[in-house]
């Protein structure tokens, strides 16, 4: 076989794990992860059963190999938010924004990393796609912990604020509820109590970083 037909096989290959991958994503959303099944997927993805079968033995491995992606994008997005921040503080901030950007412009997507909860520091250690995945969400939350240690070095952020990985982790659960509220509360939020949803978000932002800030 020539270089260019195996490189043209390999590329058929990674469409249509794609395309798979895809159509899983979409279904996962839309109905649950257990109530899919492989025939779903596969007609959704206008493939044969049992090519998806190849290309993933079993649902787990399909989901694990979807949270990659998710992940993925994900992480891209924190690495740019705190790529152009001026100061630690502003970096944290910049990730909740993405965060909750995520959370909006790619709702599938955050379903599946939300739906991961199979996840073993033990793993950290390994190599298999569970491990890939078990060591891509440390890495993620690994880039707010980086932003919160740069704001208490550069000074924006108070030196006693605490445990850098704890106060991360405490910030997932901030920005989490300010994306899920956003999203599932926004008529209250605008109707009922008359606050616009941008709003909202700033002052959530705004509260934030004075929680962090120093010279409080």
């Amino acid at each position: 076989m020539s270089t260019e037909s195996a490189s043209r096989r390999q590329e058929d290959r990674e469409k249509a794990r794609g395309r798979i991958i895809a159509a899983a994503t979409a279904l996962f959303f839309r109905h649950g992860i257990e109530k899919v099944t492989f025939g779903a997927i596969a007609k959704k993805a206008r493939l044969s059963r049992p090519l998806v079968y190849f290309y993933f033995p079993d649902k787990r491995s399909l989901f694990v190999e979807a949270c990659l992606r998710a992940g993925k994008s994900l992480g891209q997005r924190f690495v740019q938010a705190a790529a152009s921040a001026q100061s630690g503080l502003d970096a944290v901030e910049a990730i909740g924004r993405a965060y909750v950007a995520f959370h909006e412009e790619e709702p599938e997507l955050f379903f599946l990393l939300m739906a991961n909860t199979a996840t073993d520091r033990k793993l950290l250690d390994g190599d298999s796609p569970e491990a890939c995945l078990a060591q891509q969400e440390f890495d993620v939350m690994g880039l707010v912990s980086a932003a919160v240690k740069r704001g208490i070095a550069d000074g924006s952020i108070r030196p006693d604020v605490g445990d850098p990985l704890t106060v991360s982790l405490c910030l997932w659960g901030f920005t989490h509820g300010l994306a899920q509220l956003g999203a599932t509360q926004r008529a209250t939020i605008e109707n009922l109590h008359g606050t616009p949803i941008g709003r909202f978000r700033d002052t959530g932002f705004a509260t934030l970083r004075r929680s962090l800030q120093s010279g409080n």
